[in-house]
């Protein structure tokens, strides 16, 4: 019998990453002992009952104080208020990871809150993996089979936390590689959290638009895949937009600067069928064409990505055969766009993550 690389896990945070975690860990033997800590706390009674961790938490110092691995796997606008409640019944030893898409400031709400011989075996980590779906019922153990992790060690990480928790990940499925904060926060604003952006403009967009937009036109498959995003966790995406808004707002910068070489006096701008096929067909191709010409480091892009720019009309003069494009009537569905993209991008520049998530909680889905 293979022996178990740690004796207890806890997993702070069982939605789709943290329960996927779970599960595999048990499935792989990864550990003799998970431990869930969550709040509210039924979530954690329901993945006892699902079988996918052994124990449940209720105070931070029952959830910690026997484990050799700590993850954190909450949204990150919670990881300072964790990392304070935690840090004093770390066990002696014990690694602290975790799984945020933001890295810079991840490592300097847990750092804050850790003693130095803490600080060594604190190893910031961010599995390249994940579904537009959330919750403790949405993961599934292979979530993470083939799928890129990135290590960002910090300047106190200890070589041995690192090993120890990219051999973790090896066993998870994932394979390993190790960028500074820095870098990896730059990378992630442009081939995650741009795409994430634009998507939600979108969706605000056809709000917008409203019963100028046949519904029919929203049925494809390739219309599904496009706005797969839209389901994204919107407490995850507020801290995420909010934390990395300084790596963000240049990539956004970049893709407007693009979309707007657009002749908007050329674009059709007609009622009914032939103005929902250009909001949900023609106008989706523009995105992805843009973001793709806007984007570096593409090769670090994950499902979300591919999900936006894979879209492709290649008979769009068939789509908009017939249609009368000196009618002004409307608004062009790129303005309405772009609209919605300048009024989130002040959000996101200039307010509060409160705000943010006030924002996104209006965007139908």
């Amino acid at each position: 019998m293979t022996t178990p690389l740690f004796q207890n896990i806890t997993i702070i945070g069982l939605g789709l990453i943290g329960s996927s975690i779970a599960r595999k860990i048990r499935d792989a033997g990864i550990a003799e002992c998970v431990i869930g800590y969550n709040n509210p706390g039924e979530v954690t009674e329901k993945a006892l009952e699902l079988g996918i961790i052994d124990q449940t938490a209720k105070t931070a110092k029952e959830a910690v104080s026997t484990s050799d691995l700590v993850i954190i796997c909450t949204p990150i606008g919670a990881y300072s208020q964790i990392a304070k409640e935690i840090a004093p019944y770390l066990k002696d030893g014990a690694i602290i990871t975790d799984v945020g898409s933001v890295k810079i400031a991840a490592i300097a709400m847990v750092s804050a809150h850790l003693a130095e011989e803490q600080q060594s075996q604190f190893v910031p980590a961010h599995p390249i993996a994940g579904t537009a779906e959330s919750g403790v019922e949405a993961g599934f153990s292979e979530l993470f089979d083939g799928k890129r992790c990135i290590l960002t060690p910090t300047e106190f990480t200890s070589d041995e936390a690192t090993a120890k928790i990219s051999e973790f990940w090896q066993k998870c499925g994932s394979y390993i590689e190790i960028i500074s904060a820095a870098k990896h926060d730059e990378i992630y604003a442009q081939v995650s959290h741009l795409p994430q952006f634009v998507i939600f403009c979108y969706m605000a967009t056809l709000a917008e638009l409203g019963d100028k937009i046949e519904l029919s036109d929203c049925l494809s498959e390739e219309f599904q895949a496009f706005t797969r995003l839209k389901n994204s966790n919107p407490i995850i995406w507020r801290d995420i937009f909010f934390y990395n808004k300084k790596a963000l707002i240049p990539a956004i910068d970049r893709f407007v600067d693009k979309i707007k070489e657009i002749d908007l006096a050329d674009e059709p701008c007609v009622e009914g069928a032939d103005y929902s096929i250009f909001a949900t067909k023609i106008l989706p191709n523009t995105i992805a064409t843009t973001m793709l010409s806007t984007t570096s480091n593409q090769d670090y892009a994950g499902s979300g990505f591919k999900s936006v720019t894979e879209y492709r009309i290649d008979k769009i003069n068939k789509l908009m055969q017939g249609t009368d494009i000196n009618d002004k009537k409307l608004p062009p569905p790129l303005n309405v766009l772009l609209e919605e993209i300048a009024r989130f991008y002040q959000i996101i520049k200039n307010e509060d993550a409160e705000k943010i998530g006030i924002f996104l909680e209006k965007i139908p889905t």
